[in-house]
């Protein structure tokens, strides 16, 4: 809502094409209290009431399309319908009540009218006569404008493709990472322990104690047995999984290290932290090869480009930026204007960076150019961690709403949605493209595997 309680700003979006996200926001007037008109669209700020924070308000009330409505900037449309899954609205073109959310992707059909006007092109008193039925008149020669909510979406949860849950923390599951054959997870969480399992039996082959105050982040290499992990107590470590025995230990961070990310050739490793910095080492004995003061807050997240060229950083401070791997030296930084930045990923392309944000979006940047490719808007809350899919065709992402989204990256539409009891921290698809292994706030390791043909 604006400083006028009689005014509020709601954010749109065109409903008829998927290629582009057009946003927009409509100007709605309260008449009296429960009575809205649609008066006015604005593009000037590209969709500001959900740069406001205003994308999850749910209309309540009746709404009028007033005459004067204007209808969507981009395709004239005058109608609007509003989500029944994620409760956003869109224009509409009044023909067709099987419609798709541009928003969250959701299909639907419209059967619940929030309000039918009659209008004309001539300006007319905004406060039209009232027909017995509470509605307006239809006379000839007018154009009737609709405007739908849908039936709400019911959200269930495919428990039936969970293959099972991995019980062993005692606390929350902060991080998740594969083995290269998909046979074996690791897991961190805030006790302090890493624990390896195996796929096909769930059981767990080993426990490391590695991190006093939890292990924030963790990386398995190919088959030669390492992984390596950063922890509250600032640390970096590498560890032989065969064995559980530490194979080096570091503290250069002066705070919690949050990100780490192996090289593709597997000899360096990166890692940011608390402290704003970032540290390049060798993977085969912790020697520190660069420190630099990377940015002027945390550093939540790193991630290493598939090339093996670039690593992107992401901050409390809103910027992500890329560096030469081998120097550190600074090639690009993006600000998305955003408050704060907490997961990116690399696509398999090496040139597009999925980017979650505390603003509950996920952002798709091409990293040549920094544009944005794609914005999705479902969840509702911090998007903690963010994942593609091997093949580069789907994105998980998942955070503090409790839900794990999977999208089609052409499209933006949401292609599946899995419930879990707790803030999700870590998500990975296995190397295969089989299975979704989400680490979650109730400490438990949740296996899903495709028996959909989804992913």
């Amino acid at each position: 809502m604006s400083n006028d309680p009689n005014i509020a700003i709601v954010p749109a979006r065109c409903g008829q094409t998927s290629l582009q996200h057009l946003d927009f926001d409509i100007v709605l007037e309260e008449e009296r209290s429960g009575l809205w008109y649609l008066i006015g669209t604005t593009t000037i700020g590209g969709g500001a009431g959900s740069k406001a924070g205003l994308e999850s308000l749910e209309l309540r009330g009746t709404f009028d399309i007033h005459e004067t409505y204007p209808g969507c900037p981009h395709c004239a449309n005058k109608g609007i319908f509003q989500c029944g899954d994620c409760y956003r609205i869109c224009c509409w073109d009044g023909l067709h009540n099987r419609v798709t959310c541009r928003w969250c992707g959701y299909i639907q059909t419209l059967d619940e009218p929030i309000e039918v006007i009659s209008g004309s092109s001539a300006p007319e008193q905004k406060t039209q006569p009232r027909s017995s039925g509470g509605r307006p008149p239809t006379q000839a020669g007018q154009t009737t404008y609709r405007a739908y909510r849908a039936p709400r979406k019911p959200h269930t949860s495919p428990v039936r493709d969970e293959i099972r849950p991995l019980a062993g923390h005692d606390g929350p599951v902060w991080c998740v990472a594969w083995s290269v054959d998909s046979q074996s997870l690791a897991s961190g969480g805030k006790d302090g322990t890493i624990r390896l399992w195996n796929i096909r039996d769930g059981t767990q082959r080993l426990m490391i104690a590695a991190h006093e105050g939890g292990v924030r982040t963790i990386a398995l290499w190919g088959n030669d047995h390492r992984l390596f992990s950063g922890g509250v107590d600032g640390a970096v470590a590498g560890w032989d999984t065969r064995t559980g025995q530490s194979l080096w230990s570091v503290h250069k961070h002066s705070g919690v290290v949050f990100g780490l990310s192996i090289a593709p050739d597997g000899q360096s490793i990166i890692t940011g932290a608390k402290d704003g910095t970032l540290c390049l080492w060798q993977a085969i004995d912790g020697h520190m090869i660069h420190q630099i003061t990377a940015h002027s807050g945390w550093v939540w997240t790193v991630a290493w480009s598939p090339g093996g060229e670039s690593i992107a950083s992401g901050s409390l401070d809103g910027t992500v930026c890329c560096w030469r791997s081998k120097s550190l030296h600074k090639i690009t930084r993006f600000n998305l204007k955003t408050d704060k930045i907490r997961s990116v990923a690399f696509h398999p392309d090496g040139h597009h960076l999925a980017i979650g944000c505390y603003d509950r979006t996920v952002r798709i940047l091409n990293v040549t150019t920094g544009e944005e490719m794609l914005a999705l808007r479902g969840h509702a809350g911090t998007v903690r961690t963010v994942a593609f899919h091997p093949d580069g065709t789907l994105l998980a992402s998942a955070g503090s709403d409790h839900i794990v989204r999977v999208y089609d990256i052409k499209t933006g539409h949401e292609r599946r949605r899995l419930s879990v009891p707790g803030i999700v921290y870590g998500i990975a698809f296995s190397p295969d493209g089989r299975i979704l292994a989400v680490g979650s706030g109730d400490g438990m390791v949740r296996l899903w595997r495709d028996e959909q043909s989804i992913w």
